[in-house]
C-alpha cells in the first residue's frame, strides 16, 4: 500500500521521513531493535 512514515505534529510535510518501505520491513526492523524506536538512532 505504501511506505511507513514518521510524522510529528510540528513537522512540515517535507520533513517527514520514511522508516520502512513495507509493513513487513517495519516489523522486522522493530523486532530486530527489540521494540526500541529504531528510527530515532
Amino acid at each position: 500500500y505504501g511506505s511507513i512514515l514518521v510524522v510529528l505534529p510540528v513537522d512540515q510535510r517535507q520533513d517527514w521521513y520514511i522508516i520502512a518501505n513495507t509493513f513487513e520491513e517495519f516489523i522486522n526492523k522493530f523486532y530486530e531493535s527489540q521494540g526500541d524506536k529504531f528510527w530515532e538512532h
